[in-house]
């Protein structure tokens, strides 16, 4: 009778490890299927360009624009805290050479903490559901990514706020830039890279 029992024993506890690791698998699979195809767009075609900024606390590291496989567009980059203290919150500015742009704001999830000295923040947007492909002539002619520039793209850090209270605002130079392009606002094409959104407080 024991040996029966611990028989069933062994037995319930093969077809739960089986269980989940089946269920482990599928999830894993299922995230790999719903990742978001992309390539990177041609710095030739639009440019990204991050502003210097020697006096802000968070340093973007690199910026680049890509294009989803279904045709919309995303910008995507990496920041990091280049300061000694902790970073509770940040804006990140996206500004197109024809006036359009939009603020990602870090945290991106509640869940989030501060961002330490010499961290580099998460990916916001989504970045970690994207998979990048190489950009082929096929996919370059299907997704119009030939021809001259048609933007400039700008990444700014527009506002710091560390866990201290103090704060690093560069929103007179968001304003500055903003009214440089207005200057040369007939030379570009209408909107067709980034939806305007509001502007930062």
């Amino acid at each position: 009778m024991s040996n029966k029992k611990n028989l069933l024993i062994r037995s319930v506890i093969y077809i739960s490890s089986s269980l989940l690791f089946f269920l482990s698998s599928s999830v894993h699979a299922q995230q790999e299927r719903e990742k978001a195809t992309a390539v990177i767009v041609p710095s030739e075609i639009y440019l990204p360009t991050i502003v210097v900024q020697p006096d802000s606390p968070l340093k973007i590291e690199t910026a680049v624009l890509g294009k989803m496989l279904e045709g919309t567009e995303r910008t995507f980059f990496r920041a990091r805290n280049i300061s000694n203290k902790p970073i509770s919150y940040f804006q990140i500015y996206v500004l197109a050479s024809n006036g359009s742009g939009f603020t990602s704001s870090f945290p991106y999830k509640r869940t989030q903490g501060t961002l330490g000295s010499g961290e580099i923040a998460p990916p916001g947007m989504n970045e970690d559901l994207v998979q990048f492909i190489p950009l082929t002539p096929e996919l370059t002619r299907s997704l119009r990514l030939s021809g001259k520039m048609r933007q400039i793209v700008f990444f700014i850090v527009i506002k710091v706020e560390f866990e201290d209270g103090t704060v690093f605002d560069a929103t007179r130079l968001l304003n500055s830039l903003e009214e440089h392009l207005k200057l040369f606002g007939d030379k570009y094409d209408e909107p067709h890279v980034l939806q305007s959104e509001p502007r930062p407080n």
